[in-house]
């Protein structure tokens, strides 16, 4: 479902998928949700009619049709597509259960065939990646539909269940080295966009994603070798996030928490897509929000220039989340410089360490593509940041 006023490519392109696991019935519910919302409040509610106008939005409902087919009407539970790669010994239809790949798992960034691990090479397996990466002819629709339209910026992937909220990245090896970190910057952005939408999330019916379930995949579920999300954001450069709908509810009469599961109730389902399709507003809006970001982002170095003893710690006060790139050696900085990363799991921008009298070079570029002081890195001129350190 592709939904916009000018769907010619000049707008930024959100996308949003359901659906890749069959049994995640609720998942189409909330694409088909905002579909609706899009279409028939636009002639009534300006506020849609400006995400129509200056968005390009794509919908797609469900990613496994076949599975989602088998799971409705043969066996409820099933994960994966219907494509049997175990060969004769497998044909028997009684094994249909477990055919088919994890479509989650096929994708080209951080595989298992590279080694990451949350996927198998079973045909068996219920994470099954496939005999390949990117053996799956819907693992290639995706390919096709972000190589198509490169005007995706943004995108969702929608899940269930548990209440979760993440992003890239989502693979880890054996000793839990993951897919490269976004930029502090970039890592901020994740964050600042997060809280508007689960705000959005929790403007339905105050639910709540919790802050335990809400960051980097790894680092609050599991490694997901070959997802499609690392697929979005390594391969593409598109920022890509992760729903699991379903959170727990509060059984008052029992004092307990419960989960939704995969096929809760209609009731329950209902109130997920109307939930979730609120977050999916959100992630529009913030798309939006970035189209219309003419403002230069601005830094100081803490602290600043300066005569210190032994060594100095650098940090940067940011006026909204922007990668910095940096020199020490008084050359002047471009793209190719080293950039400001994260200092751990979980934790805020790193700090450069100065031992040694240096001069700092550095200039930052918000999410939007605007670089402070309007600064050339490829040029002459000298529109970056300076701060010397002495270093007695």
């Amino acid at each position: 479902i592709r939904i916009g006023k000018q769907k010619n490519g000049t707008k930024p392109g959100v996308l949003a998928y359901s659906q890749e696991h069959a049994r995640e019935w609720v998942t189409p519910l909330v694409t088909i949700e905002t579909a609706e919302r899009l279409v028939r409040n636009y002639a009534h509610d300006k506020p849609t009619r400006q995400l129509v106008n200056n968005l390009d939005i794509f919908l797609v409902p469900t990613m496994n049709p076949d599975g989602a087919n088998y799971s409705f009407y043969d066996y409820n539970m099933q994960r994966k597509n219907m494509k049997n790669h175990c060969g004769p010994t497998q044909s028997d239809p009684g094994y249909q259960n477990s055919w088919g790949v994890d479509l989650n798992r096929n994708y080209t960034a951080g595989s298992v065939y590279d080694g990451f691990i949350g996927a198998s090479t079973s045909c068996t397996s219920s994470t099954f990646a496939g005999p390949e990466e990117g053996s799956e002819v819907e693992m290639r629709n995706m390919a096709w539909l972000v190589d198509e339209y490169s005007n995706i910026k943004f995108a969702m992937n929608v899940h269930s269940y548990g209440g979760y909220f993440m992003w890239s990245p989502g693979s880890y090896d054996a000793e839990r080295n993951t897919l490269p970190r976004p930029t502090a910057g970039e890592e901020a952005f994740y964050w600042s966009a997060s809280s508007h939408i689960l705000n959005k999330i929790q403007d339905h019916r105050g639910t709540v994603i919790l802050p335990g379930r809400t960051g980097p995949i790894p680092d609050v579920l599991y490694s997901a070798a070959g997802n499609s999300a690392d697929y979005l954001w390594y391969e593409k450069g598109i920022f890509a996030w992760n729903f699991e709908v379903g959170a727990d509810l509060y059984n008052k009469s029992t004092k307990r928490w419960e989960a939704v599961g995969f096929q809760p109730t209609f009731e329950e389902g209902h109130e997920e897509a109307m939930e979730f399709s609120n977050g999916l507003i959100g992630l529009m809006e913030v798309a939006h929000n970035q189209a219309k970001d003419k403002t230069n982002p601005r830094t100081i170095a803490d602290p600043g220039s300066g005569t210190y003893k032994d060594k100095v710690d650098v940090s940067f006060i940011t006026s909204e989340p922007a990668t910095i790139y940096y020199t020490l050696d008084g050359s002047r900085p471009n793209f190719d410089s080293p950039k400001l990363m994260l200092s751990g799991v979980r934790e805020s921008a790193e700090s450069i360490e100065i031992t040694e009298t240096s001069t700092l070079n550095w200039f930052s570029v918000d999410i939007a593509g605007n670089i402070e002081n309007n600064y050339n890195p490829f040029g002459n001129g000298k529109k970056y940041n300076t701060a010397t350190f002495k270093i007695k």
